[in-house]
């Protein structure tokens, strides 16, 4: 009886080490629970490098975001890594959303999650012929229902200034305890929207910015964060035009410069 438990964890083992391990972008890999991830047969027959992950969930303005960072291998045999995320309420496998040759990159952002699922995310790194020589352990994050955090409605105010030349902005100040930062965003003629300025939430509530060159119309809004880039806050878009000064045509005709007589005064 002793011989076949012996046996079988042999086989186990050999099972879980036999075949490449090199996985497509789109393949998926069946995992029955956690344990798996964290792979305990393979940490047994071979002596794999730790990798620390650690991922955590972040709000932008277009939705909740993961974002991963784990540590570079350092093994000589390591020459990619991979990330692995597992949705275990919708699908018994995991799959690759992340995969580069560059060990000095360590981060990745994972944009393809949902609200009220949560997550087992998980880095390997393998060498030439597909093998693994380092991985992390599982690391589990929770995405949150949008209405678990209700966003401030800020007033925002712009308008042009004397002459055209600036648009002025003022907004209300937040009053949400996990307001971190304040900041001012624009987009010149539906172009991409960038940060103007920033500021603490206690800090001044209004700003006067240059209108660039050609500017037809320009349109801001203001966004608040918390320390984990959380959005807590935000105004409506607001745009303000900016009016073409018609110079009129331009006379092209040369200029006359034939020496004028005594006489023709």
């Amino acid at each position: 009886m002793k011989r076949m438990m012996h046996f079988s964890a042999a086989a186990a083992v050999t099972l879980a080490l036999a075949g490449p391990m090199v996985v497509s972008a789109a393949a998926r890999e069946p995992i029955p629970g956690d344990s798996a991830l964290d792979a305990p047969l393979l940490a047994v027959a071979r002596r794999l490098e730790p990798i620390r992950l650690k991922c955590e969930v972040r709000s932008t303005d277009t939705g909740s975001v993961v974002a991963c960072e784990w540590s570079e291998p350092t093994s000589n045999q390591a020459v990619a890594v991979r990330l692995f995320r597992h949705d275990p309420a919708v699908d018994p496998h995991r799959m690759v959303v992340y995969r580069s040759e560059n060990l000095a990159e360590t981060h990745f952002t994972d944009t393809e999650v949902r609200e009220g699922h949560r997550y087992a995310y998980a880095v390997q790194a393998y060498d030439a012929n597909g093998r693994v020589v380092g991985r992390s352990r599982a690391e589990w994050v929770s995405i949150p229902h949008v209405s678990d955090h209700a966003v401030e409605v800020l007033e925002l105010v712009c308008g042009l200034g004397d002459f055209g030349g600036w648009i002025g902005c003022e907004w209300s100040q937040p009053v949400s305890r996990d307001a971190a930062v304040v900041s001012l965003w624009r987009s010149v003629d539906g172009g991409e929207r960038e940060v103007v300025q920033q500021f603490r939430p206690k800090g001044p509530n209004a700003y006067r910015d240059s209108v660039p060159v050609g500017a037809h119309h320009v349109s801001y809004v203001v966004i608040v964060t918390s320390g984990t880039d959380r959005v807590v806050g935000r105004s409506r878009a607001v745009t303000v035009r900016v009016p073409q000064i018609d110079a009129g045509p331009v006379d092209t005709r040369p200029v006359d410069t034939r020496p004028v007589g005594v006489d023709s005064l």
